[in-house]
């Protein structure tokens, strides 16, 4: 039987999730699992969240570097 229940799983992934500067070992250490395990649950339940919003994020990091540049 598993240690921890899909709830728990879930709550876990989505705390991760909505913490966008929180990073995986942080956020492991904070709900007092491996950082392994969280990364195996993020990928079987997560939203993407966090990748789409770092893709957000370079793509306007992207667009000012080029308007620094054209300046």
């Amino acid at each position: 039987m598993s240690r921890y229940s899909e709830q728990f799983r879930r709550d876990a992934v989505a705390f991760y999730d909505n913490n966008e500067d929180l990073s995986l070992k942080a956020a492991s250490a904070q709900l007092g699992i491996n950082r392994a395990l969280l990364h195996s649950w993020v990928k079987k339940y997560g939203t993407g969240k966090c990748a789409r919003i770092k893709a957000v994020h370079d793509k306007a990091q992207a667009e000012n570097d080029s308007e620094r540049i054209r300046q």
